[in-house]
């Protein structure tokens, strides 16, 4: 099967379980669960086909891709303990990093890595929409920066291409359908992989700078809530509602418009990358470097002044 056939076979698929899931799902979904598992039953399919298909030793990824599901799951249903989590998403990502034969100290860093960014994804899944947007722009960046690695990008404009479908469910306004904590620690330990595949496998540190660009956003948003729950003494690892994403959506009155606009943002980064590849000129690189600490430093005033406001409000903090 060619890539064009693969590409479309599974984007059908897509379409087919989108569709009929959505179907036979409740109208006005009261259990949150079921609704997080819809979307992630889907991501999972979608990354172990893409697995089974486009990547060359699969036998592992596909093995972790299965722990995340499982504890995705328990995660949405039930709420998982926030260390025991934390540990299997490093088992998980420790044996991705055995696949890509990393000596055995990379290999902790690069599950280290791998379980962040996993975490990270699923921070930025507290409103509709925003955790596959970013997704979707970090999985086209990588490609950018990975472009010798054929079946990278195999993998990757699937997974983008059937995010793009998955919003337009997403977006309904009855019937939607969500990521939840299945889908979103699935994506996120797929970027964290490819990510460590970037630095490790094929040593390129050179694209530290592109990825600091590129994944300015999480990073920050990660960063700005452990300061903030250390400020508050609140346990670092447990969720709340002060992420930015949240206090946009509560500023704009419209968890849509707050995605769309996160999105454009972060498609703002990406054109970044883009354009920073394309130029060796010393200046890009410090202009591009400078527009991301101003934006690091804007969305922490804003995030403490929405903080205050909405911790007024009674929003759970």
């Amino acid at each position: 099967m060619d890539i064009v056939t693969s590409h479309i076979f599974l984007l059908i698929l897509d379409v087919v379980l989108f569709v009929l899931l959505r179907v036979l799902r409740p109208v006005e979904l009261k259990d949150k669960g079921i609704a997080s598992v819809i979307g992630g039953v889907v991501v999972f399919i979608n990354l172990t086909f893409s697995a089974l298909m486009f990547e060359d030793n699969h036998a592992l990824l596909v093995f972790a891709f299965l722990m995340i599901f499982f504890l995705g799951l328990y995660d949405d249903n039930y709420g998982a303990n926030a260390p025991l989590k934390l540990f299997l998403q490093i088992v998980a990502a420790y044996l991705v990093a055995l696949q890509l034969h990393l000596p055995t100290a990379y290999a902790l860093v690069a599950a280290c890595m791998i379980a962040l960014t996993s975490n990270m994804y699923n921070i930025t899944d507290g409103i509709d929409g925003v955790c596959a947007i970013m997704s979707a722009t970090a999985l086209a960046g990588l490609t950018l920066l990975d472009t010798d690695a054929v079946h990278y990008s195999k993998v990757n404009t699937y997974v983008i291409l059937s995010l793009l479908v998955f919003l337009v469910f997403n977006f309904q306004p009855t019937r939607r359908i969500i990521l939840g904590d299945t889908g979103s620690l699935l994506l996120g330990f797929l970027i964290g992989y490819k990510v460590v595949a970037v630095l490790f496998v094929d040593q390129n540190y050179d694209h530290l700078l592109y990825l600091s660009v590129l994944f300015a956003y999480p990073v920050a948003d990660t960063v700005f809530a452990i300061v903030r729950r250390a400020i508050r003494k609140r346990h670092l690892l447990k969720g709340d509602y002060c992420h930015f994403h949240h206090l946009l959506s509560f500023l704009l009155k419209s968890d849509h418009k707050a995605a769309i606009l996160l999105g454009i943002a972060q498609l703002l980064f990406l054109a970044s990358v883009f354009l920073l590849m394309q130029s060796k000129m010393i200046w890009i690189p410090i202009t591009i470097f400078g527009l991301v600490v101003i934006f690091v430093s804007a969305y922490g005033m804003i995030v403490y002044r929405q903080f205050r406001l909405v911790h007024g409000e009674g929003v759970r903090v």
